[in-house]
């Protein structure tokens, strides 16, 4: 029996909208929402509650932007 590989993570851009893109961080992740919720676990100041994130892929260069709720640990579009 085989087993199906998951998919190798992808290298995303992260930072606050806020901050401007000095203040991003190189992020892994499955998808741009998932690298937008990594990313605030991982920098974003816990006040206020919700922070803007802008990700954008390494390779394609495509951004997306995601309002994340710190509080509720999920993420919806800007």
């Amino acid at each position: 029996m085989s087993q199906t590989a998951s998919p190798a993570p992808r290298r995303f851009y992260a930072h606050n909208r806020d901050d401007g893109r000095h203040s991003g961080h190189v992020v892994d992740g499955d998808d741009f929402h998932d690298a937008a919720l990594l990313f605030a676990e991982q920098w974003a100041a816990a006040d206020p509650a919700e922070v803007s994130v802008i990700v954008k892929d390494c390779e394609s260069g495509e951004e997306q932007c995601f309002v994340v709720h710190l509080d509720e640990g999920d993420a919806e579009p800007c």
